[in-house]
């Protein structure tokens, strides 16, 4: 799978540090204690796909860690194999994790799957003609994303060792915007789009509006201005806590 662009705008994505460290911890653990599945869900377009690509970027420059020591999905959406539906790829991905299998896999499982796709896939595992395989891995994944809590008379010792072997990080319920208004990660994509930064995505654009015969009636150009503005900044923030 890809590798990240280098046309995209790098942006340190709050969670990147805690999920190396987690990675790093359970690839050096004993099969028995280790994680075995790590899913990052969530809408489409939140970025769950580019962090697992800066994260094995980053592991692959770590001596000792080598990224083949985890399988990945970067994207469940779709199929790396012409003939090969997304539902049969996830059937595979997933096989560790079916009812009948020990969820220890030799492989530390990680993937980014879109909420909704997730929900596709156990449709699909409903509607197989012979009996279902993943019944227990939904009840695992629904809990943990509070689609469908398993009812706590089934909550039995067995089920909650396979929970336990699993972790579901909602990018859905993530904060970017701390309790008393701060937010690096919110700064950090304001100053991306500041084309007064030499840095920033827009560089060199602010002369070019300036000069354009269209600027004085071009919403984008009076938003990115006023997006400069401390007190905008200040009003955003106010907006995004409400």
């Amino acid at each position: 799978e890809k590798s990240l662009s280098p046309d995209r705008t790098a942006l340190n994505h709050p969670l990147e540090d805690w999920l190396l460290k987690l990675i790093r911890a359970q690839l050096k653990a004993p099969g028995a204690d280790q994680l075995s599945l790590i899913a990052l869900a969530g809408n489409a377009g939140d970025g769950k796909s580019y962090l697992l690509r800066a994260l094995r970027q980053n592991l692959a420059g770590e001596a000792g860690l080598d990224p083949g020591m985890v399988e990945w999905v970067l994207d469940a959406t779709h199929s790396k194999e012409r003939a090969e539906t997304a539902a049969d790829r996830l059937d595979r991905f997933f096989a560790p994790f079916a009812d009948d299998a020990d969820w220890i896999p030799k492989k530390l499982h990680i993937l980014a799957i879109n909420t909704g796709a997730m929900v596709q896939f156990w449709t699909h595992d409903a509607a197989r003609s012979g009996r279902r395989r993943f019944r227990i891995l939904e009840q695992v994944l629904s809990t943990q994303l509070g689609i469908k809590a398993r009812p706590s008379a089934e909550w039995d010792e067995p089920f909650q060792r396979r929970f336990d072997r699993v972790l579901v990080i909602d990018l859905d319920r993530r904060m970017l915007i701390g309790l008393d208004g701060s937010s690096p990660f919110l700064d950090q994509m304001l100053a991306a789009v500041d084309p007064e930064n030499p840095q920033g995505i827009l560089a060199g654009a602010s002369q070019d509006c300036r000069n354009c015969s269209a600027s004085g009636a071009c919403p984008v150009f009076a938003n990115l201005t006023a997006l400069r503005s401390p007190r905008v900044r200040d009003r955003v923030r106010t907006l995004l806590l409400d």
